[in-house]
């Protein structure tokens, strides 16, 4: 069992709850629907780059580095997690401070439920396998839980012949281990993309939100 703690970062999350805050209190549940669409396009979007950059470096796209780097645990950078099982087939993790959610908290708790709720699934499966099975159990968000908790598994029986061998060295015949360098998510480049996800899903649905947030 391992801990990691890091500088506090809120950039992401007041990006988020200025965006979310005002989707919902412009378009009512209509905004709910759509603020829940654009967080799993995020999601997805953010899980294709991150299963792209570890299909071009060699490596199995497997849940060994799907939170490495910044990338998948959002709040990374601001986090004290508990790593109490991470490989290739099975993660768990327990969130113990999040900023994000002290944050969402003043402002909406739906809000940031509504993010975790939709995020993670979107992610995970999109960095890995549509069959991973994504767990958000515990949260922060929570009145009377202590931590987030967060459970994903990835099973090669669950798999198409030709997705086992994408996501699993020993079931890839050809399959050459080599060293690689991962590449930090940062701050700046989630936060570009957020907005990306959000202005193409406004797009779609005919919704504007003026000059809010950037969009």
């Amino acid at each position: 069992m391992t801990h990691q703690t890091s500088i506090e970062t809120t950039s992401f999350a007041e990006l988020y709850r200025t965006i979310a805050s005002a989707l919902v209190t412009q378009y009512g549940f209509q905004g709910k629907e759509t603020l829940r669409r654009c967080i799993r396009h995020y999601g997805t979007r953010l899980g294709q780059l991150r299963r792209e950059l570890l299909t071009r470096a060699g490596q199995k796209t497997n849940l060994k580095h799907v939170f490495d780097c910044g990338w998948g645990i959002p709040c990374s950078d601001g986090a004290v997690r508990e790593w109490t099982e991470r490989s290739e087939q099975q993660i768990r993790v327990n969130v113990l401070s999040c900023p994000f959610a002290q944050i969402w908290l003043e402002a909406n708790p739906e809000l940031g439920h509504a993010f975790c709720e939709e995020f993670y699934p979107a992610y995970v499966k999109a960095a890995t396998d549509p069959n991973t099975q994504v767990n958000v159990g515990k949260t922060l968000l929570n009145e009377g839980d202590e931590f987030c908790q967060f459970s994903c598994y990835l099973r090669p029986s669950n798999l198409e012949p030709q997705r086992r061998q994408a996501c699993f060295a020993e079931h890839d015949p050809s399959y050459q281990d080599r060293p690689w360098s991962d590449t930090p998510l940062e701050e700046a480049q989630r936060c570009a993309l957020f907005l990306e996800c959000i202005q193409h899903v406004l797009r779609e649905d005919g919704l504007s939100l003026g000059s809010i947030g950037g969009v």
